[in-house]
């Protein structure tokens, strides 16, 4: 999915943006007006940028520490990750989407420790694993 912004005659007069049409029948409502709408529309669907952001919880491969935190991904199949333990470390990673549903990145943690992860994901919710400072752990998020 691209992005496409613009004046569409082809497609009945439409502003297309990320997939969403936005059609009117210009006979009704005006072209000039409705092509104004739909282009400010776009617009602002730009400028706020197009990320999603999802709920995260994991724990350490032996249970010992468990982890809440945030994943959000851009459009551009980058995003962060970030999570604090029960036990009070902080990590933050930056991911990359290495296919259409798998990405991995790398944690950096407030105690020195990082360590490589990897996902799975179906766009809305997915689970991952990975090492810090050597031991595994576990997340799913969505």
């Amino acid at each position: 999915m691209g992005i496409r912004l613009g004046y569409l005659p082809a497609a009945g007069g439409a502003i297309a943006y990320l997939g969403f049409k936005c059609i009117a029948p210009f006979g009704i409502f005006g072209g000039d007006l409705m092509r104004n709408a739909c282009t400010a529309m776009a617009a602002m669907l730009t400028i706020s940028g197009c990320a999603m952001t999802l709920p995260v919880r994991g724990q350490s491969g032996d249970g010992s520490e468990t982890f809440t935190g945030s994943a959000t991904g851009q459009i551009d199949g980058a995003g962060t990750l970030s999570i604090v333990s029960n036990k009070g470390r902080t990590c933050k990673g930056d991911f990359v989407y290495t296919t259409n549903r798998e990405g991995s990145g790398t944690f950096t943690c407030s105690d020195g420790k990082s360590g490589p992860f990897s996902f799975v994901s179906t766009g809305t919710r997915g689970t991952g694993s990975g090492t810090l400072g050597g031991k595994p752990f576990t997340f799913s998020f969505g």
